[in-house]
């Protein structure tokens, strides 16, 4: 077996190590190379790793994590600032690395609007109605909503107030 990860087997694996064997195992289990049992047995082989051989052993029989270096070591190079030439007497700051762009925050108002209304409803019916209103829009605006449990409550509680005020206008 070739080592993957480092000249020396004895030296101590970081956290950061330990996760990129994690997601070297996950590749290696998306592209069929291990089976989901030996990926699990491999992560808490990884996860406990405590020398650069430990993660050796959580690798073996996988193709190597990244191609070769120059100097045919396969350790990562730590990340460096890249350089931008400045004219002569200006002083150099970092330029700074754009982040990756991150995902949209996802709202939270129609649900819960719908659950605070629909609590309201006992009033005069009037704001259940619009909380009824709010939960089925809250619902077919995104499936996956993080306040999806709210405009369901509270259509529920919208439409329990809508039958009780039904019901005691109708008698």
């Amino acid at each position: 077996m070739e080592a993957q990860w480092w000249p020396n087997a004895n030296s101590l694996a970081a956290d950061a190590d330990r996760e990129r064997a994690v997601e070297a195992l996950k590749q290696n289990f998306q592209a069929g190379r291990i089976k989901a049992d030996e990926l699990s047995d491999r992560i808490g082989l990884a996860l406990n790793a405590r020398t650069f051989g430990d993660l050796d052993n959580a690798m073996e029989n996988l193709p190597p994590l990244r191609p070769l270096g120059s100097m045919g070591e396969r350790f990562v190079q730590p990340f460096q600032q890249p350089q931008v030439p400045v004219p002569y007497g200006q002083t150099m700051y970092p330029v700074p690395v754009p982040l990756s762009p991150t995902a949209p925050q996802r709202r939270k108002r129609l649900g819960l609007s719908a659950f605070v209304l629909g609590l309201c409803g006992f009033l005069c019916g009037a704001p259940a109605v619009v909380g009824l209103g709010f939960g089925v829009a809250a619902l077919f605006e995104e499936e996956d909503r993080e306040d999806r449990g709210y405009a369901i409550a509270g259509l529920a509680m919208s439409v329990l107030w809508l039958v009780i005020f039904a019901i005691v206008w109708a008698t």
